[in-house]
């Protein structure tokens, strides 16, 4: 069993420095439980109203494709505050792996396309790739192609990096792995209220 994760953090409203980079995290929070989507969408609304989202200029909500983030997180934000939602740009790579199994031309050319934004030509190459594709192979790429469609409005990473925005959750899984460390220790049982009380 895995717990749902959450990492809230605010930024400064400045582009990418000369290293491409945006700018650092600030008072960054961590909510992590074996509750459901609406749990977590729950703390993350009573998290994100701590910090005033009310006045925020902007909410930046970076997720890895999981339909549940997008429905529950989402929909908790105010309405009248700006948002821009991405797709984690390390997980849309795994699935473009997935498509150029193996090939790595294939695969750079692929990640080249969907970093510019470029989701038209993506698409285009994708359902090429099915068509000659047969068994468990069009299988997989008919996956990989519903999710691009699904997240295409989420993509467009060169700009939004140039712009200053974190495109990748990797605050997330170093969080995961945290934790990861912390209770799957050999030989430890757990509750469900006890591993959600070292959790918290």
């Amino acid at each position: 069993r895995e717990p749902r994760t959450a990492v809230v953090f605010e930024t400064t409203c400045e582009v990418a420095d000369e290293q491409g980079q945006p700018p650092p995290r600030q008072g960054v929070s961590v909510l992590a439980t074996l509750g459901n989507c609406q749990t977590v969408a729950a703390w993350v609304t009573a998290e994100l109203e701590r910090r005033g989202v009310a006045e925020a200029a902007e909410v930046v909500l970076v997720g890895d494709g999981a339909p549940w983030i997008w429905e529950h997180v989402a929909g908790a934000l105010p309405l009248w505050v700006r948002r821009t939602e991405t797709l984690d740009w390390y997980h849309l790579c795994e699935h473009l792996a997935q498509a150029a199994d193996g090939h790595k031309d294939l695969l750079e050319q692929l990640k080249e396309r969907a970093w510019v934004g470029d989701t038209n030509l993506l698409l285009a190459q994708l359902r090429a790739l099915r068509e000659a594709a047969g068994g468990e192979r069009r299988k997989v790429l008919s996956n990989v192609l519903k999710y691009v469609l699904e997240h295409r409005r989420r993509m467009a990473y060169q700009n939004k990096r140039a712009d200053g925005y974190h495109v990748g959750s990797g605050s997330v899984e170093s969080v995961c792995r945290q934790l990861g460390n912390r209770v799957k220790a050999g030989g430890t049982n757990w509750t469900a209220p006890g591993i959600n009380a070292v959790l918290h």
